[in-house]
């Protein structure tokens, strides 16, 4: 009865010990898979995190997008009853480009009128094309950034490019880059 209960014992501190490694193998398999559960989110929140910025973005480019359509004169008298579309055919054709009236998405004036006795301070024409491109570039000086005026250009497929800050002077146009379908019109500083 002895050796029986000795090898009771045994089996009983072999149970024990069994079971110790049984509780250490499921804390582990807990452990992985909270860090599995835990990298899946991670993986599921950047994927989602990048689907929302993206979902940011649409709007932001379909915006800018309409920008490129959309062209701001300043400095035009305003009139009562004035045409808009037909005041930007006007400056249209003394820049050289035909916009016909159908082109013409939108015409407006940003802002309110100021009154009718002060034509000094015109508000902004906006103008929303549906074909027309414009580009806007500030080299600094057009005279010898050729290379920064042609990536441009080849970049962004313009119609128009208006260019600040060319310090070019009066009867300096031919330092300025020549490209083939544009031509420069040079209005200097007085």
């Amino acid at each position: 009865m002895s050796s029986f209960r000795q090898e009771l014992a045994v089996l009983n501190t072999n149970v024990t010990e069994f079971n110790k490694r049984v509780d250490k193998t499921e804390m582990r398999i807990s452990t992985l898979e909270e860090k599995c559960l835990t990298a899946n989110k991670e993986v599921s929140d950047s994927r989602s995190n990048e689907i929302i910025n993206q979902l940011r973005q649409e709007p932001n480019d379909r915006e800018q997008d309409n920008l490129l359509n959309e062209i701001s004169i300043t400095g035009v008298p305003e009139n009562n009853g004035e045409n808009l579309t037909h005041i930007t055919c006007l400056i249209s054709k003394k820049l050289g480009i035909e916009l016909q009236p159908n082109d013409v998405v939108n015409a407006e004036r940003l802002g309110i009128r100021r009154g009718s006795e002060d034509n000094t301070h015109p508000r902004t024409l906006t103008v929303l094309v549906c074909w027309l491109k414009v580009g806007f570039l500030n080299p600094g000086s057009l005279g010898t950034k050729h290379e920064e005026f042609l990536v441009a250009m080849s970049r962004h497929n313009v119609d128009i490019m208006a260019i600040n800050e060319t310090w070019l002077k009066t009867g300096e146009e031919d330092r300025a880059p020549r490209l083939p379908g544009y031509r420069l019109r040079h209005i200097p500083r007085p």
